[in-house]
This record gives structure tokens, C-alpha cells and sequence, in this order.
């Protein structure tokens, strides 16, 4: 997966204020950006109005945006030096993770890469996360909110991005699993 970030921010239309970020996953690039609105900015239920609350998407979206929303909150307690805090709101997307899970019947790609998500905080063994990757989460779950319905091989380049922060993303016990079945006295 090829991640390109710029630092830069500009004014478009003098309506807006971004920070462009480009992931590439699966040859297809998004373009990832934080949008701090200026003016009236077009939410994806404007877009969309037929997207209700009651529907999976409809709920994958609002999910998605509490995820977000607390995971920006996370990194910017972090930021601050309050750990703690931090923690809270990561906390709290977890149990949004749990929700998303439940939903994972949108597609195989985007189970992946929830699944990828519980498995890192399972692994982090009650660690707090680092700014690094809580950046790399947000990114995660702004690909996921433009394109919920990954192909496994986009799902898999997303997961492998996620583990770039250097944290397992694989469940508990797979390596061992792993060797036991490529064990060459088994075969």
C-alpha cells in the first residue's frame, strides 16, 4: 500500500480549509483529507438521503463518524500529554467497533478489516496506543467510510497498513496456529 502525505493545508473556494492525505489501496487512491468547515459543508446524508439510520449502511455511516469523531478526540488528549483521556475515548470506540462487527455483513473486505481493528486492541494487552497509530486508525476508518464495500485484496492492503504502526493485528494464538500447520514433521 503506497500512504503520500502532505502537510500542507489550503483554501478551496474560500470555503474550506484542508490537509490532503492520498492512501492508495488496491490501485485505487482516496484521497483522505481533515476538513475543517468555514461554510455550509455537504454531509454524505445530503448526498445520499435515501441512506437511512434504520439501514445497514445507514448505520455502518453513523458508526463510522462516532469512530472517527472519538478517535480525533483520543488523538488530541494524547497530544496533550493526557493519557488517560485518551484512553476514554478509545475505550468508547471500541464498543462502536463491537457495533461495526455486528454489521460486518456488508462485505468480507470490510469484516477484515474490523476484525483487524478488535484483534490490534486485543493485542495491545491494555497498552496505551501512541499518536502514530491512532493517525493510522483515523485513516483506516476515513477509507472505510468512503468505501465500505472492500474487495478482500483492498481489505488485506488496509489491514497491512494498520499493521505498519507495529502492532499485531492478527488474533491471539495465529502465529502459533501458523507454525503448527506449516510444521514440517506434520507433513
Amino acid at each position: 500500500m503506497e500512504i503520500k502525505t502532505s502537510s500542507s493545508s489550503s483554501v478551496e473556494e474560500g470555503r474550506r480549509e484542508k490537509s490532503d492525505i492520498n492512501i492508495s489501496v488496491g490501485g485505487t487512491e482516496y484521497y483522505v483529507f481533515e476538513v475543517k468547515p468555514t461554510g455550509k459543508v455537504l454531509k454524505i446524508e445530503d448526498i445520499y438521503p435515501e441512506i437511512q439510520s434504520s439501514s445497514i449502511l445507514g448505520t455502518i455511516i453513523n458508526l463510522l463518524d462516532k469512530s472517527l469523531e472519538n478517535i480525533r478526540l483520543a488523538k488530541q488528549e494524547l497530544e496533550q500529554g493526557n493519557e488517560v483521556y485518551s484512553d476514554v475515548y478509545v475505550l468508547e470506540f471500541q464498543g462502536f467497533l463491537d457495533e461495526l462487527f455486528c454489521n460486518r455483513e456488508v462485505g468480507d473486505g470490510f469484516g477484515m478489516v474490523i476484525n483487524s481493528l478488535l484483534s490490534l486492541f486485543e493485542n495491545l494487552d491494555g497498552s496505551f496506543l501512541n499518536s502514530n497509530q491512532l493517525t493510522n486508525i483515523i485513516r483506516t476508518l476515513q477509507v472505510l467510510r468512503v468505501k465500505p464495500f472492500l474487495t478482500e485484496p483492498e481489505a488485506i492492503e488496509l489491514t497491512q497498513y494498520l499493521e505498519d504502526t507495529g502492532i499485531e493485528i492478527e488474533p491471539k494464538g495465529f502465529k502459533n496456529l501458523v507454525d503448527f500447520l506449516t510444521d514440517e514433521e506434520l507433513r
